[in-house]
């Protein structure tokens, strides 16, 4: 009788430590963003984004110039799982 509670406990147990980490990874899908761009722009300019995942999904990096009311993309980047 004691193998069998031992037998059914090892599972629940093992989903127990694992199953936070899945949430975590599964509700915080992008880790980090990084933008390095010097503190005036010019043409010419090297503006450089990084993006950390958590790799279960895709995720997109738009990186924009705003200036008042004038938009300008400047780079979409898909990043795969």
């Amino acid at each position: 009788m004691r193998i069998y509670g031992y037998v059914l406990l090892t599972p629940l147990v093992l989903w127990a430590l694992v199953g936070p980490v899945a949430a975590y990874r599964a509700y915080f899908q992008v880790w980090e963003v990084g933008i390095d761009a010097p503190a005036e722009l010019h043409s010419g300019a090297l503006v450089r984004a990084d993006i950390i995942t958590s790799g279960r999904t895709e995720a997109m990096l738009v990186l924009e110039l705003v200036q008042g009311t004038r938009r300008e993309v400047l780079a979409r980047v898909r990043v795969a799982k």
